[in-house]
């Protein structure tokens, strides 16, 4: 039996409960901000790709929904980058004032009676070096989301998303060159070490605050050496226990010595580690075998700063290629 469709409850169209929903609940319906004051470069950067008026530029190769989610994970990968530095700076800051703390504590050299003798040590934060690992996958993350949203504008490379093999692909086609050139750049620069660093997190990572005291070097200055976080000058995976924690309940002290001549002639040197009780685990009489170290916070800050340029040269070589194409005006 035919029945006759039900007439509408409401003639109210959607678009005016939108609009009374809006009125009534201004405040609780408005879109959260994650820009606050004046957008960053990069931020511009990201805005200027986002089409306006639903239309998708013919130089990209995927949806236009899918195109938006890759914007959107990408800047969601920055503002992760950033809290995660902004954490490492509370970290930092903390393990810091504990190891000035030690410093201040540390005896000096006494150089009024012979052979002079000089002692290091040197402090460890697990929470600082677990936040340097995630600070490096995190940066990590953000260059291969960054890859994929190049590769929003690549005919039959869609799905890419290596930072390695990009520059690759790019030199394959024609009119990438600039491109490639930029990605190839990064990589010598910083991007590599970044990557290795990632790849090895998990059999290498050691960041440590040594303080060397050398003694005076007259009978008015005292020369004193630091670095309040290292980390190893490049990618390792050899483990060395003088840059590790034995296990021990409450953890560990590495404490060194050396006896030497005026002339710099070593007499004896000791290296020992102890537990909290001052109880000794393991000691040897020649020097440990250490990879260079440098200062862990030039390195994140340098990164940081690399990371930030990238983005936007490679947002920018997107941009222009958009404009050849987009139908649309471009955000401002």
């Amino acid at each position: 039996m035919f029945q006759k469709p039900q007439e509408p409850k409401s003639s109210v169209f959607p678009d005016e409960i939108h609009n009374k929903i809006r009125k009534h609940f201004k405040e609780l319906v408005r879109p959260l901000k994650l820009v606050k004051g004046t957008p960053s470069e990069v931020e511009k950067c990201i805005d200027l790709l986002i089409p306006r008026g639903g239309e998708l530029p013919k130089c990209i190769f995927v949806s236009l929904e899918d195109y938006l989610s890759r914007l959107a994970i990408l800047y969601r990968k920055i503002l992760g980058v950033e809290h995660r530095k902004a954490q490492w700076n509370k970290i930092v800051a903390s393990h810091s004032e504990k190891f000035s703390q030690l410093i201040k504590k540390w005896p000096t050299t006494n150089y009024l009676e012979k052979p002079r003798v000089t002692s290091n040590f040197s402090l460890r934060s697990l929470r600082v070096e677990n936040e340097f690992e995630v600070f490096l996958f995190s940066v990590c993350s953000t260059l291969s989301i960054l890859t994929r949203v190049v590769a929003a504008f690549l005919s039959e490379n869609q799905d890419l998303h290596s930072h390695e093999k990009l520059s690759k692909v790019l030199l394959r086609k024609t009119k990438w060159n600039s491109l490639a050139g930029i990605i190839e750049e990064a990589r010598a620069q910083w991007v590599d070490d970044v990557f290795r660093r990632r790849d090895d997190a998990t059999h290498y990572v050691a960041l440590i605050a040594p303080s060397i005291f050398y003694g005076k070097k007259d009978e008015d200055k005292e020369s004193t050496s630091m670095i309040q976080v290292s980390i190893p000058k490049g990618p390792e995976r050899f483990v060395s226990i003088w840059l590790d924690e034995v296990p021990a309940v409450g953890g560990t002290i590495r404490m060194s010595s050396s006896i030497t001549e005026d002339d710099g002639t070593i007499i004896s040197e000791t290296y020992e580690i102890y537990d909290m009780d001052r109880r000794l685990l393991f000691r040897r009489t020649s020097p440990p075998r250490l990879s260079p170290m440098i200062d862990g916070r030039e390195y994140m800050d340098e990164t940081i700063e690399y990371l930030d340029y990238h983005i936007i040269e490679v947002l920018r070589e997107l941009h222009e290629r958009v404009r050849e194409y987009a139908p649309y005006k471009s955000g401002a």
